[in-house]
C-alpha cells in the first residue's frame, strides 16, 4: 500500500491508517479471513443513502462528495471478531455492597473473588463458569438466584491472598477488638426486583438496523456482555488485570523489554464489545504498559541505583512504596505450600550480618531493609529474603530514556500485533475455550471480518506564492 494514499473505511472500526492492510499485501497473514458480508454492505449502503440522512445540512460535518465512488476498492482487514450470542439467553444483573468500604482496588477484587468462591459456587452451587462480575459492585449469573424474601444475600468472609491459600488466624485484631480480616458482603436485586438482561432485544434491533440507542437496556447488555468477555483472562493465574480495566497483560505474549531502572515493558491486550450494523463485534487491540521487574527485590533495588549513584534513597523509597512482596524465608503455618505475602511501606538503613531460620541461611549484604508491617508496628526484613511478586504495574512516571525504551517496545508494525492477537487469543482472552465465555453461550467467529475501503489519491498542495 503506498503510504501517500488515504483510506477510506466504512462500517467495522479499523484502528487507524497506519494500522490498516489489504489482502493484497505481500506479507501473508497468519490468521483467517472472513470476505465483507454482502448483506452488511447492502445495509451499510442504505444508511448512507437515506433520504433523511441525505437531507441534513451540518455545516460542522459535510458529507464526503463521491462516497464509496472515488478512488480504488480495496478490502481491509480489521481488529474485530464477530460475536454470536445465543439468542435466548437471559442474564441476572445483582448489586454488591461491602462493609467496611474497600478503596484499594487489588483487595477490593480479592474480596469479591472469596465471596464468589464461598457463597455462590460452594453454597449454591452455581458453575464458576456462569459467573461474571466487574470486580467492584456488580454480579452477573445465568441462573436466577433464590433470594430470600427481602431479595438479599448476605455474609460474612476473612480475607487473605490468594498466594497465602487461607485465611490467617482470626485471633489477629484491631485495637478495638475487631478482626482486621473480616468483612461483610451483602448481594441484592436492584431495587428489589431481579434485573434481566435480554439478549434477543438486541440482536432484534440489530437485524433490523435500527439505531441501537433505541433499545433502552443497550448501556446494560454491552456493559454485561464486556464483563463475560473479560471474565476468563480477569480471573486467570498469571494474567494481569489492573484496576479492572479490560487490559489484560500477559510475560507469555511478552518477550521482557527492559526499560531501565528495574522496570520493564509488558504487552497486553484491550478488549470492548461494539455494536455494529447487523452485528455484534469484540474489539481487540495490543497495548504496552510498565512493570516492576520480578525476582529478588535487592535485584530491583540494585538496577534502580545504578541510575542514582547519589542520594538515591529517598527516590527508593517513593519507587517501593506499596510493592507486593513473598517473604521467602517464612510459609503459612496453615496451608503446605503457601506464601507469606506482605506490602513494603518504607525502608530504612541496614547493615552487614546473618539470618538464620528453619531450613533457611543466608548472608545478609549492607543495604536498606524493607519495612513489610506498618509506622506504628514496623516489621524489618532484608531485601535478599523478598522476592518481588509478577504482575505489579509501575506507579512511577517514566525518565526520558525509560519513555524511548518503551516507545521501541509499544511500536510494532500492524501484521506483528495482529499475529500476536491470533496467537493469544485463546490462551489470554480464553475465546472458544471449555472455561471461557462459551459457557455464557456466546460464540467467537475466529475468523477477522475484513471490510471494504477505497484509497484515495492524495489531495495536491497549492500555494498563493509561489515563491
Amino acid at each position: 500500500m503506498d503510504h501517500t494514499l488515504i483510506a477510506e473505511c466504512k462500517g467495522t472500526l479499523v484502528t487507524d491508517i497506519l494500522t490498516v492492510m489489504t489482502v493484497a499485501s505481500t506479507a501473508r497473514p497468519t490468521y483467517g479471513l472472513r470476505l465483507p458480508d454482502p448483506k452488511i454492505t447492502q445495509a451499510e449502503n442504505a444508511t448512507i443513502n437515506d433520504y433523511t440522512l441525505s437531507s441534513l445540512r451540518i455545516s460542522n460535518y459535510p458529507r464526503r462528495p463521491a462516497n464509496g465512488l472515488s478512488g480504488r476498492g480495496v478490502v481491509l482487514h480489521t481488529n474485530c471478531l464477530h460475536i454470536l450470542p445465543y439468542k435466548n439467553l437471559k442474564l441476572y444483573r445483582y448489586v454488591l455492597t461491602i462493609t467496611p468500604e474497600q478503596r484499594q482496588t487489588r483487595k477490593l477484587k480479592r474480596i469479591v473473588e472469596i465471596f464468589i468462591t464461598e457463597a455462590l459456587v460452594r453454597t449454591h452451587g452455581i458453575p464458576l463458569t456462569n459467573i461474571a462480575t466487574d470486580w467492584r459492585s456488580i454480579i452477573i449469573t445465568a441462573t436466577e438466584l433464590k433470594l430470600e424474601s427481602h431479595k438479599e444475600l448476605t455474609g460474612n468472609i476473612r480475607y487473605y491472598e490468594a498466594e497465602e491459600g487461607a485465611p490467617p488466624n482470626p485471633s489477629t485484631t484491631h485495637g478495638s477488638g475487631l478482626d482486621r480480616h473480616a468483612c461483610a458482603i451483602s448481594m441484592r436485586s436492584i431495587d428489589g426486583l431481579t434485573h434481566t438482561v435480554f439478549v434477543q432485544e438486541i440482536l432484534e434491533s440489530l437485524a433490523a438496523n435500527t439505531t441501537p440507542s433505541q433499545y433502552t437496556d443497550n448501556q446494560y447488555l454491552l456493559q454485561t456482555l464486556n464483563m463475560i468477555m473479560s471474565r476468563c483472562p480477569s480471573s486467570t493465574a498469571g494474567i494481569t488485570c489492573p484496576k479492572f480495566k479490560d487490559k489484560f497483560f500477559t510475560y507469555e505474549a511478552s518477550g521482557l523489554h527492559s526499560l531501565g531502572k528495574g522496570l520493564v515493558a509488558l504487552r497486553g491486550f484491550y478488549t470492548s464489545v461494539w455494536t455494529s450494523t447487523l452485528q455484534l463485534l469484540l474489539n481487540i487491540n495490543t497495548v504496552t504498559a510498565a512493570f516492576y521487574q520480578i525476582g529478588n527485590l535487592l535485584d530491583l533495588i540494585s538496577a534502580f541505583k545504578t541510575e542514582f549513584p547519589r542520594n538515591a534513597d529517598p527516590r527508593l523509597k517513593v519507587f517501593l512504596r506499596g510493592l507486593r512482596v513473598e517473604l521467602e524465608h517464612l510459609k503459612p503455618k496453615s496451608v503446605v505450600g503457601g506464601k507469606k505475602i506482605k506490602v513494603i511501606c518504607g525502608l530504612v538503613k541496614g547493615s552487614t550480618g546473618r539470618i538464620e531460620a528453619t531450613g533457611y541461611n543466608k548472608t545478609i549484604r549492607d543495604a536498606p531493609l524493607a519495612n513489610v508491617g506498618n509506622s506504628d508496628n514496623p516489621i524489618m526484613v532484608p531485601p535478599e529474603l523478598c522476592k518481588v511478586l509478577p504482575g505489579q504495574m509501575a506507579k512511577c512516571r517514566l525518565s526520558m530514556n525509560q519513555t524511548s525504551e518503551m516507545i521501541k517496545a509499544a511500536a510494532r508494525l500492524p501484521k506483528q500485533n495482529a499475529g500476536l492477537i491470533a496467537e493469544h487469543r485463546t490462551t489470554v482472552l480464553g475465546l472458544n475455550i471449555a472455561d471461557g465465555p462459551r459457557k455464557f453461550h456466546p460464540l467467537v467467529v475466529p475468523e477477522v471480518p475484513t471490510v471494504t475501503g477505497r484509497l484515495l489519491p492524495p489531495p495536491s498542495s497549492q500555494y498563493k506564492d509561489t515563491k
